[in-house]
């Protein structure tokens, strides 16, 4: 492949020979393709040196053959994010199949992703650690395809935001799903009552962004007795300490989402999960206006999701 810094120049790609010297590192794999298509990815990388860096790491896993649209578009990803180059190369071996995940898969819903998190493994009572390892993979997976898609302009922003929302949802749910079971065990047995995960703010109204964290209300049926001699609300608290943890802790992998529990009746200071009689007793009398307020954007995410439906019907009137 003859690309000369005169070219690249005319292209007007920034920095000609330290690409140049970059391009030498994969000149060899990048032989296979027309030139065109190599220029055409640095023309639209932000930073095309960091994209052919960042290629000569993929290409020492694996160096498949790409179409010239693949190179192209490989090209624009690699030099238009840090952070998704980062990913790709996480895949080790596997990142073509990867990348071209990012081409094909238009979008998924909640439904979707909790498909695909069964098929990782996100299933049952899980140690909090094998959890945790498991949700962050398939976040870091998923932020690569939206995130790819976002930058090569294959997606919109209503497209990006409700993907998102719909990765945290699933996720969330997951989360809140194998820990229940977990805690199940731990506690001889599960709770007769309904609980559930409401979404508040961005993740609410299903705009959730990049950097967003997540505001969640942790809800359940009633108060009572636990089967396993404790009580009902200590079941929940527990549960809801797990879920935030599976979610917002920071282990060698990373998080998933930071959470805000500050939402919930008596913010900071009430209990971590609430049952559903304290939460309308809570609002009929002490909630301030722009308490009510934030529920306007409330939906349930995780867990018992008629439940949750229940709660916002309940809670209508006093929005």
């Amino acid at each position: 492949m003859e690309l000369t810094a005169g070219q690249l120049a005319a292209a007007a790609v920034p920095d000609p020979d330290r690409v140049l010297a970059a391009l030498a590192t994969c000149v060899d794999w990048l032989d296979a393709g027309p030139a065109a298509s190599v220029l055409d990815g640095l023309t639209a990388a932000a930073d095309p040196a960091g994209a052919l860096y960042a290629l000569r790491r993929l290409l020492d896993e694996a160096a498949p053959p790409l179409s010239s649209a693949e190179v192209t578009a490989l090209l624009r990803l690699l030099g238009g994010s840090p952070a998704l180059a980062a990913a790709l190369a996480a895949e080790g071996t596997s990142w073509p199949a990867a990348f071209r995940g990012v081409l094909a898969e238009e979008r998924r819903d909640a439904a979707a992703h909790r498909r695909a998190l069964e098929a990782l493994g996100v299933a049952g009572a899980l140690a909090r650690d094998t959890l945790q390892a498991r949700l962050r993979l398939y976040r870091r997976r998923e932020l690569l395809r939206v995130g790819g898609r976002d930058l090569l302009g294959l997606g919109s922003v209503d497209d990006t935001l409700r993907e998102l929302s719909a990765l945290a949802d699933a996720v969330i749910d997951a989360a809140a799903a194998s820990t229940r079971a977990r805690l199940a065990e731990e506690w001889k047995s599960d709770a007769p009552v309904a609980f559930v995960v409401l979404g508040m703010g961005k993740l609410g109204g299903g705009e959730l962004n990049y950097s967003s964290d997540v505001d969640l209300v942790y809800a359940y049926e009633r108060d009572g007795d636990h089967p396993g001699g404790r009580t009902l609300r200590e079941f929940f608290v527990r549960l809801g300490e797990e879920v935030t943890r599976a979610l917002a802790e920071v282990t060698p992998d990373g998080f998933c989402f930071r959470v805000d529990l500050r939402l919930r009746p008596g913010g900071g200071q009430g209990p971590l999960a609430v049952s559903l009689p304290a939460l309308l007793s809570y609002y009929e009398a002490f909630g301030q206006t722009w308490e009510r307020a934030v529920w306007l954007k409330a939906r349930a995410v995780g867990g018992d999701l008629p439940f949750g439906n229940t709660i916002t019907e309940e809670l209508s009137p006093f929005m």
